[in-house]
């Protein structure tokens, strides 16, 4: 072996200890090596320390599923379940319900993908899944460790290490639903330098559904440099251009009905991101060591959203009504400095830091005027005014400190706090009034989110846990500066208490279950005041709870069969909720909350070579309203996939929706009293029909 590989390892150890991973061309762990995670500490952590609920999908695992969206992995994760939305346009449901509000974190190593203030939902289509080695899920309120958001949870993506031997790859995948993908790369190691090149584009064109096209190219580069004996420095480059028409939903008949039917002839949305980081780590001592990151954001995201075009029944003609478009931008500037201590006592550790995000987010958005036709769809448009045009400066200060300590030899105790400050600066650039928006003003919202956990190990491969944690969520620059009266919205606080329980059993048997309880003061949700002409409020809730049982589980009963479950059952509920005089949601579920989702699958090693899996996913029965008054009915999904591989050579077919189940990606209605148009006022997203997806992979090794 080369001696810069034997040093390269050895650096490796000694600035990981226990994550050979470093210097693995699949981003993970040996088996023989101790689970570490990276996300329940900003910093590797044995997974049998760790007092949360941390899951932690292993980069072989990732790869082995041929994922087309990143969905398709996620929802292997307890208490975590994907709505996919069309083109990797998604809604998430982590401790919460179906949501496309700012209470996730998403980061890339560490680093939040998008700045506070300017959450989207669609934030992961920024990810490229292929340049991803591990992915880390950590549930329930986070904010001690990451800031605001992190109040569901946090999804940190790790990028995929470069390999120590040279070798390059290329892919390609079809489904009969006019999906397309081309997936090439390279790595190598040279000297101190490491290096991995991840891309791929995707399209769809002639989809099942109407007004449905969408492309999407996504590349990734990772650098490691050992730069001296005692530092690794390790950068990365992301970049995303991502368009896609934006289908939209359907009212009651046309879902049932015609599901392939769209109303929009010219919504759609594009991306263009850019993200830079790099990350200097160095080990001090046997005891110290100190991490400094710097990253770039660059974003330009434009739509003409569906969600956003007015009600009107056109009868036997047309009818005209109301409609946006825009532009949001933003350039952001941060970094983070960390240093960890270890103690002399307790055989503890103490991870201090302190952060700067730095955000100039531009937006436009200009009024339209949209035809309808006696088809109900939206077929042309013309802008009529400038309703908005601003610019907001961001700021997001932070210093967080965390203290590790073994009082006793199965006992950790884990300690932390964080202290953000959100500053706006808002600049109006159009004169103020009640249609183009409020005056230039600066706001600031500041909180203080502690963490307490205790974990007690049971054996060598057990252990149970419990954690207190706290997380908040300031309003974003949209829902304050979105009218001429800027709303008095809080930050949303959320309070979280898990109680879990942890084992192992050889290379891939586990068992992990959380017990949790979240609960929500001020949690600001969209109350809908008028269905005809869609207008919507951003209000506080007043007070919400999220209580629930998550469960994984993996097992191999012989060695050709190796399962997998997640399941978990939940209740998102309305404690205190009056967003109007004479109005009051007390004690009602929180619309879009399933009762229970389940997704179980087997890999069956039908001989060496070749893996077969079927997969069975439910999702149960939720309310589409506040009121509780109109239910979606839930469904249940199967899957069939198959896997070969010969050398270098990988074939693969999928089969999704195995029974063609008519189901909805996402359902809601805005019906709240008065007569019932569940034409106009339900709205689904409907599900994709069985599909076939085959596949073929060739690596190389130069």
């Amino acid at each position: 072996m080369p001696i810069f590989h034997v040093r390269f390892t050895l650096m490796i150890s000694l600035l990981f200890p226990g994550a050979h991973a470093w210097a693995d061309s699949s981003g993970t762990a040996p088996d023989e090596l101790e689970e570490v995670v990276v996300t329940a500490s900003r910093t590797e952590t044995s997974l049998g320390e760790t007092p949360a609920p941390v899951t932690r999908l292993d980069g072989d695992d990732i790869e082995a599923a041929k994922p087309r969206l990143i969905s398709d992995v996620l929802d292997r994760v307890p208490g975590v379940h994907m709505v996919d939305l069309g083109n990797e346009q998604h809604s998430m449901s982590i401790r919460q319900p179906i949501t496309t509000n700012a209470v996730y974190q998403y980061l890339e190593d560490n680093v939040p993908i998008r700045p506070i203030g300017v959450f989207n939902h669609n934030a992961l289509n920024e990810i490229n899944l292929a340049g991803t080695g591990d992915i880390e899920v950590m549930r329930g309120a986070t904010s001690s460790l990451y800031g605001s958001n992190a109040v569901g949870g946090a999804v940190n993506f790790l990028t995929r290490a470069p390999s120590l031997t040279p070798e390059a790859w290329l892919g390609l995948r079809g489904s009969d639903q006019g999906y397309g993908r081309v997936d090439a790369g390279a790595s190598a190691t040279q000297g101190n330098t490491g290096i991995r090149l991840s891309f791929y584009q995707s399209e769809v064109d002639d989809g099942w559904r109407e007004h449905s096209d969408g492309t999407k190219s996504s590349l990734s580069l990772r650098i490691d440099q050992v730069v001296t004996d005692s530092s690794i420095l390790q950068s990365s480059v992301s970049y995303t251009d991502m368009y896609t028409d934006m289908t939209g939903t359907l009212g009651e008949k046309d879902y049932r009905n015609t599901p392939e039917k769209s109303y929009q002839t010219f919504t759609e949305r594009t991306d263009k991101a850019t993200r830079i980081s790099s990350s200097l780590e160095t080990q001090w001592s046997e005891k110290n060591r100190s991490r400094l990151t710097v990253f770039w954001r660059d974003n330009s995201h434009g739509q003409i959203p569906s969600y956003q075009l007015g009600n009107c029944n056109p009868g036997g003609g047309t009818c005209t009504t109301n409609g946006r478009q825009n532009d949001n931008s933003y350039t952001s500037l941060g970094l983070d400095a960390q240093w960890q201590q270890g103690l002399s006592f307790a055989n503890g550790r103490v991870i201090a830091g302190l952060g700067w995000d730095h955000t100039d987010n531009v937006y436009v958005e200009d009024n339209l005027s949209v035809v309808r036709d006696s088809d109900l769809r939206y077929v042309s448009y013309s802008v009529t005014s400038r309703r908005r045009q601003y610019e907001a400066g961001i700021d997001n200060p932070s210093a967080y400190l965390q203290a590790e300590l073994k009082p006793l030899a199965k006992t950790t105790v884990v300690a932390g706090v964080r202290y953000d400050e959100v500053r706006y600066d808002f600049n109006n650039r159009l004169v103020p009034s009640p249609t183009t928006g409020a005056p230039d003003e600066e706001r600031k919202f500041s909180n203080l989110s502690p963490r307490l956990g205790v974990v007690q190990a049971l054996s060598d491969a057990s252990e149970a846990f419990i954690n207190l944690s706290e997380g908040f969520v300031p309003p974003e620059v949209s829902q304050l500066y979105s009218s001429l009266d800027v709303p008095d919205l809080r930050e949303s606080v959320f309070r979280n208490i898990d109680l879990g329980f942890r084992h192992r059993w050889g290379k891939t048997g586990r068992v992990e279950a959380t017990l949790y309880r979240l609960e929500g003061e001020d949690e600001v949700v969209s109350y809908t005041v008028s269905s005809a002409p869609l207008v919507r409020e951003n209000r506080n809730a007043g007070a919400t709870l999220h209580q629930g049982l998550e469960l994984g589980l993996g097992w191999s009963p012989v060695d050709m069969l190796d399962g997998y479950l997640s399941a978990t059952v939940a209740r998102h509920e309305y404690t205190h909720y009056s967003p109007a005089a004479g109005v009051s949601f007390d004690g009602k579920e929180m619309p879009g909350a399933p009762g229970y989702t389940i997704l179980a699958g087997v890999n069956w090693t039908v001989k060496p070579g070749l893996v077969v899996t079927p997969e069975v996913q439910r999702i149960a029965a939720y309310w589409m309203n506040d009121l509780n008054s109109v239910r979606y009915d839930g469904h249940t999904l199967l899957n069939l996939k198959a896997r070969w591989t010969h050398g270098p050579l990988e074939m693969y077919a999928q089969a999704l929706n195995l029974t063609d189940e008519h189901y909805a990606h996402s359902a809601s209605s805005t019906y709240r009293t008065g007569a019932f148009n569940p034409d106009l006022q339900n709205s689904y997203t409907p599900g994709d029909p069985l599909t076939f997806l085959l596949g073929v992979n060739y690596t190389l090794g130069l």
